[in-house]
């Protein structure tokens, strides 16, 4: 199985930060499609990554839940909205505890609204990549109602590959990920754990991340649900 999921845009276009536009829907579909007959012996699954925006959840269910029903759909959060202001995490700004938090509560929320269709939430502490600070008792908090939501809602929570490619020099106050000190918060709730390649290039595909990433996962005693997750998906479930 190899699935797809590139980044949702929205119908409107009223948020800039689309991946592609909405016009590109049909033509993305159509060439998943073209892959599948190309490749009869490998599932592609198409699914769809759908970005966190407050109160902007009821477009996604509408549109690619109940309407295009696509294979599997993935929450995740890439901006940190502080009040009217919002930081975009691929901007590369350094932030403190504020925009970290805004984050974890941005998948909280995420996870919330969109329990009945997201198949998995990405990254979970992908913001610590450019995150100036430590585990607080407000970050901790955080993160322990996010793993208990993930294990009563049953919504695996990813260990990302792609930090394991990213380059960071971690000291005593800047983090990147995975970072440890959540996971090992995560894993004590009893969270659920998918191991996410996240190739953005054809190398990413065999330079060993995935194998990085599942190492950590299973050095923090998570339950990884790859295989099940598989299943759910392949089937249509």
């Amino acid at each position: 199985m190899f699935g797809f999921s590139d980044h949702a845009p929205f119908p409107d276009r009223h948020v800039q930060f689309d991946r592609m536009g909405y016009d590109d829907i049909g033509a993305y579909e159509c060439l998943m499609k073209q892959l599948a007959a190309e490749f009869p012996g490998l599932r592609i699954p198409v699914g769809l990554e759908l970005d966190y925006v407050p109160g902007e959840m009821d477009i996604y269910r509408r549109e690619y839940h109940e309407c295009r029903r696509f294979d599997y759909l993935i929450g995740s959060v890439h901006q940190m909205f502080l009040g009217e202001k919002f930081i975009m995490f691929i901007q590369r700004e350094l932030y403190g505890e504020e925009a970290m938090l805004a984050f974890v509560e941005g998948s909280i929320d995420m996870a919330r609204h969109c329990r009945d269709f997201i198949t998995f939430l990405a990254h979970p502490d992908v913001a610590a990549f450019h995150y100036v600070g430590g585990m607080t008792a407000k970050l901790e908090k955080a993160f322990r109602e996010l793993g208990k939501i993930s294990r009563e809602e049953n919504i695996p929570l990813e260990v990302n590959a792609n930090g394991m490619r990213r380059k960071v020099e971690v000291t005593s106050t800047r983090r990147g990920y995975p970072w440890r000190e959540a996971w090992e918060i995560l894993a004590s709730e009893g969270a659920p754990a998918i191991i996410g390649l996240d190739a953005h290039h054809l190398p990413n595909l065999s330079d060993g991340s995935f194998r990085k990433a599942a190492d950590f996962a299973r050095q923090l005693g998570l339950r990884i649900v790859n295989d099940e997750l598989a299943e759910k998906i392949l089937s249509g479930r």
